[in-house]
């Protein structure tokens, strides 16, 4: 992750390491799908990655992909899909 363009890749860029399993993959210019059985790794990482929101529009954009992960969680044959640029 290059840190640059929409809310959501900026805090990606200043947050993932190696310690992030799920969302260290996420490519930014092809699409990353996680299903149902990965939420469970999937929506704490989003909430670790929320600490490093710095503005009001990443922080509301990593609560609706929260949101989006959760509805995933609950729900079956359902997936979250990143597409990038």
């Amino acid at each position: 992750m290059t840190g640059g363009g929409s809310p959501l890749n900026r805090v990606l860029g200043r947050a993932l390491d190696e310690s992030f399993t799920h969302l260290r993959f996420l490519d930014e210019y092809g699409e990353t799908v996680f299903n149902t059985f990965q939420m469970e790794g999937v929506i704490p990482e989003l909430h670790r990655l929320r600490s490093h929101a710095e503005t009001n529009d990443e922080r509301a954009v990593v609560e609706s992909v929260i949101e989006m992960a959760e509805t995933v969680r609950a729900g079956t044959h359902l997936y979250l899909v990143f597409v990038g640029d």
